[in-house]
């Protein structure tokens, strides 16, 4: 009922060799399981999602880390746009390719979402 508990696998991930502190290559490389996380996370996700969000916080200090993070958005936008796209053309009279539509002429970039 409870659903998946994401924190038995980010304490697998994340607490290499019995350290306390995430460090800002752990919460990079994470970002890729940030879907799962929402997707299968129990009714505790805070306890997980707490010191994550504070290791995130400190690595943004880091403007290396915020041009990593800064690429992998931009890279993850023209995925998820390439295959919204396909999607609209293989579905013309599909609801949702409405919507596609709507959104793929409203944000072109990453930095269109960010503005809006």
């Amino acid at each position: 009922d409870a659903g998946y508990c994401y924190g038995f696998v980010a304490m697998a991930r994340y607490s290499v060799h019995n350290k306390d502190t995430v460090s800002c290559e752990q919460v990079a490389a994470g970002i890729d399981k940030a879907r799962f996380v929402g997707t299968t996370a129990c009714d505790n996700v805070e306890a997980c999602y707490t010191p994550m969000k504070a290791a995130a916080i400190e690595c943004w200090k880091n403007p290396a880390f915020q041009t990593q993070m800064s690429d992998n958005a931009d890279m993850i936008f023209v995925t998820a746009s390439t295959a919204a796209a396909a999607y609209a053309d293989e579905h013309p009279r599909d609801i949702a390719t409405s919507i596609i539509n709507m959104v793929l002429t409203t944000f072109e970039s990453v930095d269109d979402i960010v503005e809006a």
